[in-house]
């Protein structure tokens, strides 16, 4: 379809599927940082271990794909002072969704698309997951968000669209 994303990957995830993730970044796709264990509590987290798990990651995805993320999404969303200083430490910015798609929760495609398109605007971001159900979503959204004159960018284009973020 000829977008951009941007895929917030863990870096768990990111070592043992080198091959992948790769793909995702020789394809031109922006890389960010999801944390490195999804096991980890960020909201409880120290600000020492918020730090190390943010740094692993963007030590594992930099190794294996050639690009050290900026931007950092915590796991469910957990946020607290720890871990914006902990980002913020290691030259991250973190970033929260505005729509999700509760893809993680199966609930059909249908269901997904529905939510999307009835609250996707201009400069929203929207969370997903890789499940079954989401390239079959994907197929649906784009064309009908592009119809509605919504646009899927990177974040970086996103935040900054005056200029090539890759410049």
């Amino acid at each position: 379809n000829q977008v951009q994303a941007t895929f917030f990957l863990v870096g768990r995830w990111v070592k043992g599927n080198e091959k992948e993730a790769r793909i995702i970044a020789e394809s031109g796709f922006e890389i960010a940082s999801h944390g490195y264990s999804d096991a980890l509590s960020m909201q409880e987290a120290s600000l020492e271990t918020a730090r190390e798990d943010i740094r692993r990651a963007a030590d594992t995805i930099e190794e294996i794909c050639g690009i050290r993320p900026i931007y950092f999404s915590p796991h469910r969303g957990e946020i607290s002072a720890a871990v914006l200083k902990a980002a913020a430490l290691e030259n991250n910015r973190t970033i929260m969704w505005t729509v999700d798609t509760v893809d993680w929760m199966l609930p059909g495609v249908d269901v997904m698309v529905n939510k999307i398109l009835t609250q996707a605007v201009g400069g929203s971001l929207i969370l997903m997951h890789p499940t079954e159900q989401t390239a079959e979503f994907l197929r649906q959204v784009i064309p009908r968000l592009k119809a509605k004159g919504l646009e899927p960018v990177s974040l970086s284009t996103l935040l900054c669209p005056v200029r090539n973020p890759k410049e």
